[in-house]
């Protein structure tokens, strides 16, 4: 690999990683926008979806909530957080998050529900970013032969 090439390497490792940053960033703002604004009301778990990915044979179970909007709408929607072993448990009664525009894209009100994304790219960011930074202070074999 020539200088140039490795430097290259180095600047979209770091670029990636500060990419991911701002992702979160941008993620946590409307994630802390949507709690703030968000109405509140009791949910009742009503199923637990199963769903399977080509890398998992265990798979996650999605809940599927049902609950009443202040305006006596019934809303149904399955979380987008699926747990194994389940987080809940079908009955259980959990509190919801709901926009009153957007009452089909509520929330369950807990911490890894509202937060998860913005961890996972928080979380990736940073490694992505620190490796980066790492990287652009090391010199290359090539340069530090120039280099007396």
């Amino acid at each position: 690999m020539s200088n140039t090439e490795f430097l290259i390497f180095k600047i979209i490792f770091l670029g990636a990683g500060i990419g991911m940053l701002i992702g979160a960033g941008f993620v946590y703002q409307n994630t802390y926008q949507f709690i703030h604004s968000a109405s509140i009301a009791q949910g009742q778990v009503v199923e637990l979806m199963h769903s399977t990915s080509d890398s998992s044979e265990k798979g996650v179970y999605n809940p599927k909530v049902r609950f009443q909007t202040n305006e006596d709408q019934v809303i149904l929607f399955t979380s987008s957080l699926g747990r194994n072993p389940p987080a809940y448990a079908k009955g259980d009664i959990i509190e919801v998050l709901y926009s009153p525009k957007i009452p089909e894209k509520a929330q369950i009100n807990d911490f890894f529900s509202l937060w998860f994304d913005v961890l996972i790219m928080g979380f990736i960011g940073g490694v992505f970013t620190f490796i980066g930074i790492c990287l652009l202070s090391i010199k290359s074999p090539k340069e530090k032969a120039l280099k007396p």
